[in-house]
C-alpha cells in the first residue's frame, strides 16, 4: 500500500462523508484523533487504499459513539419498607450515552457478595429507570 484515506461522516448519519486523513509513506501514524465530537453523537468512519495498480474501494462504514463509561453511582440509600427492603440510588451522569444496566451488588453476612437478579435485575427497565428495587427480607 503506498498511501490510504481516512473519511468521516463528521456526525450527519452518513449522508455525507468528507476526507479526514490522507497518508502516504512513509506513514508516522496509524492513531488519529478527531477534535469537536459531541458526546452522544455517533459518527461513522470509511477508508480505502492506494498501491500500484489504483485505489481501492472504502470499506464499509464503522460507527462510533462519541461516550466514555459512566460515572461512578453515589448517594446508595435503604430504607426499611413494610418488612422489605427499599435500595435507591441516584442515577450518575452517562457521559454520552444512556446507562442501560446496574450492577447491584448485596453483602451477605458472611462477607461475600452477590446479585440478586430475581429481585433487582439491574437489566430491568424499571430497576433503570426507577433506579430503585425492593428486596424481600
Amino acid at each position: 500500500m503506498n498511501s490510504y484515506d481516512v473519511y468521516w461522516d463528521a456526525g450527519s448519519g452518513g449522508a455525507h462523508f468528507e476526507e479526514l486523513v490522507y497518508a502516504s509513506r512513509p506513514f508516522t501514524f496509524y492513531i488519529y484523533s478527531v477534535p469537536y465530537v459531541q458526546p452522544g453523537n455517533a459518527y461513522q468512519f470509511m477508508y480505502r487504499g492506494t498501491n500500484f495498480q489504483g485505489t481501492g474501494p472504502f470499506s464499509d462504514p464503522s460507527t462510533i459513539y462519541a461516550a466514555d463509561y459512566p460515572n461512578q453511582c453515589a448517594s446508595l440509600t435503604t430504607a426499611n419498607q413494610g418488612g422489605n427492603v427499599v435500595v435507591t440510588w441516584a442515577a450518575p451522569n452517562g457521559n454520552g450515552l444512556p446507562i442501560i444496566r446496574y450492577m447491584v451488588s448485596f453483602q451477605a453476612k458472611g462477607g461475600s457478595y452477590f446479585e440478586d437478579t430475581v429481585n433487582c435485575n439491574g437489566q430491568n427497565v424499571g430497576v433503570v429507570a426507577g433506579t430503585s428495587c425492593l428486596i424481600p427480607i
